[in-house]
């Protein structure tokens, strides 16, 4: 049955068809008919019917979704029916030639729902495809029959629509290249009440749709504009009005995109420019399969769930538009590597961004601004290159978590809450960033998180970097800055190693406290109002190379906790250079005070220390 019109059916053989009219002898009768033998040869053909009926009945409610892998379920099984029924009809010694004419004026009924059981129908009911020769250009008005001339208009078919609305009812297949443009103005509008999608551009199909309106009406569910794996161009079009269906959850995007390859292995070229997608109840434009769109100067707003989303192994690009007020800006899962760039992203309630599963996008050159929750959620296995961004204004600006292991590099974060957030086993590398305005910290690791943090310049609010749960990332070649505030923070049971970096301008440098361990080396420590390095709790810290000059303590080690310091050089403290207190522990060897900086230790602590060029006091 050659499927006419129809989303993602691979091509199949016209098995109905085939039956109906082959090419065998009608089987005589070998004695006359009698009215029961009539009639149960009309019976044969009126079962047969009916059983194909409900089949079409079937897929009613099947959207594009369900038939990712291009074929019609069930085929198989209704060709053998197809076949049992015409065999059925044979031995019981119909009239072959009228029970075939007799049963292809019964499948002349046969009616269908959706955009898979339409098409369906039609194939079965043996519509013919449309004349290749019947290609016209042809100018509408409101008053005609939009829907009428689509279905005769050929390939290379150019229609163009004068100002004003289009009532549609049924939706629009286009199974051949057609054009359909309207005024300049964009005042020409097609407004579609059809159930399940206002159009349709199916595997054979291109459609180039320009300076109009499509927009679904009424209360049928539908998604406006579905690429079957046909080729679409639209260019200052406005696409709104989708429906969710409550039942089943399908439907309700403004764009439905995704692809298969044809007969020759072309897959379809989609291109969306100067295009407004908005007010639909599930994703503005919402990309399957292996289609990979061009998006680019779009507005993409007031969308229910999700403005841009992509899944399976679909790719393409977003650049140059905006992406606003809906749930989730964009969203990236599967496999997809859809790149996002050059865009204003903002004012999305629940995230700028959301990356899921093994999705590994490009994100760079965006905007992104006010966007709920977070700016960009990364989770899943999902990698990704995030960088030169400007992002601000959420909750948290990034959030990792699961096993993601993004690159984030060359962004600027300001005024959030918590700039990066890192959680589960997730292991980012972020790098050469700039953190200004973050009230609560600019990156946060905890749980099981890992990573490096290099080369980042952060302007410390409260906490620059704190690490907590059992995470155990690796911190180097960082500056942090800031005129009050704990530059490093480490709580719990975190651990990792921290080297290289420069702090200044700072209330507290580093602090490791609870049953925390660290590795602290080359670290460069200037002008702190309080504690270049304070040791607490039952916490162990190595200490090697340091160097800290100009604070109220230089190292300062507290309750139960466990500081081995060597090869430090300790300048201008106010009260002390290393202190070490009650029942700590520890030592400091081949370590040198200057500018009045000392060692002190306080209450019977004895660290051992050895080739020091400090003076010792005990209080």
């Amino acid at each position: 049955m050659n499927m006419h019109r129809i989303v993602l059916l691979a091509a199949v053989t016209a098995v109905f068809v085939a039956s109906c009219t082959g090419d065998s002898e009608a089987t005589p009768s070998t004695t006359d008919p009698a009215e029961e033998s009539r009639v149960r040869c009309a019976e044969i053909g009126s079962d047969l019917v009916d059983d194909l009926q409900e089949y079409v009945d079937g897929f009613a409610t099947y959207t594009l979704e369900d038939l990712t892998d291009g074929q019609v379920p069930g085929l198989t099984e209704i060709e053998a029916q197809i076949d049992q029924s015409r065999a059925t009809a044979e031995g019981h010694g119909c009239d072959m030639a009228l029970f075939s004419d007799d049963l292809i004026a019964s499948a002349t009924t046969l009616t269908g729902e959706g955009p898979v059981g339409r098409p369906l129908a039609a194939s079965l009911r043996g519509d013919p495809p449309v004349d290749e020769s019947e290609a016209i250009t042809t100018t509408l008005t409101p008053d005609d029959d939009l829907a009428e001339v689509v279905s005769i208009a050929g390939p290379g078919s150019h229609i163009t629509l004068t100002s004003g609305t289009y009532e549609v009812a049924e939706t629009l297949f286009i199974d051949r290249p057609i054009t359909i443009d309207g005024p300049t103005s964009g005042t020409a509008t097609i407004a579609s009440s059809a159930r399940n999608a206002a159009v349709i551009v199916s595997t054979n199909g291109s459609l180039v749709l320009e300076s109009v309106t499509v927009e679904h009406v009424g209360e049928e569910p539908g998604t406006v504009i579905v690429g079957a794996s046909g080729d679409i161009f639209l260019d200052r079009v406005v696409v709104s009005g989708g429906v969710v269906d409550e039942e089943t959850g399908a439907d309700g995007h403004g764009i439905a995109l995704t692809t298969a390859p044809d007969d020759f292995g072309n897959e379809s070229v989609v291109t969306i420019i100067s295009t407004t997608i908005s007010d639909n109840a599930a994703i503005g434009i919402a990309v399957f399969g292996t289609a990979r769109p061009v998006i680019k100067e779009t507005t993409i707003v007031d969308n229910v769930a999700c403005g841009a989303c992509f899944f399976d192994q679909s790719g393409g690009s977003i650049s140059d538009s905006t992406i606003a007020r809906n749930q989730v800006g964009f969203g990236s899962s599967g496999s997809s590597r859809p790149r996002v760039e050059y865009n204003t992203i903002e004012a999305n309630s629940v995230a700028g961004g959301v990356l899921e599963d093994s999705a590994n996008p490009q994100i760079a050159w965006n905007d992104f601004t006010d966007n709920g929750a977070s700016g960009i959620e990364i989770g899943g296995n999902a990698g990704s290159t995030i960088r030169s961004n400007l992002i601000s204004g959420s909750e948290r600006s990034i959030i990792i978590a699961d096993e993601a292991h993004p690159l984030i590099n060359l962004n600027t974060f300001s005024e959030d809450d918590i700039a990066v957030s890192l959680a589960g086993t997730a292991q980012p590398v972020i790098q050469s960033n700039t953190f200004t305005g973050s009230a609560l910290a600019a990156i946060l690791a905890a749980e099981e998180a890992t990573g490096t943090i290099s080369g980042n310049i952060i302007e410390v609010v409260d906490i620059g970097i704190q690490i907590g749960g059992d995470a155990s990332p690796t911190i180097t070649g960082n500056s942090l800055t800031g005129e009050e505030g704990i530059a490093v923070l480490y709580v719990e049971q975190a651990s990792g190693i921290l080297s290289n970096n420069r702090y200044s301008a700072l209330a507290n440098g580093i602090q490791v406290g609870d049953s925390a361990s660290v590795e602290i080396d080359g670290e460069t420590i200037t002008d702190l109002t309080s504690a270049a390095v304070l040791i607490t709790g039952s916490a162990t810290a190595t200490l090697s190379e340091l160097t800290i000059d100009g604070a109220d303590f230089g190292i300062f080690v507290d309750e139960d906790a466990t500081a081995d310091i060597s090869m430090t050089s300790i300048g201008n403290t106010e009260s002390a250079g290393i202190v070490f207190t009650e029942s700590t522990s520890g030592s400091v060897t081949e370590t040198s005070c200057s500018g009045g900086s000392t060692i002190v230790l306080v209450d019977g602590a004895s660290p051992e220390l050895a080739d020091n060029e400090c003076s010792v006091s005990r209080q």
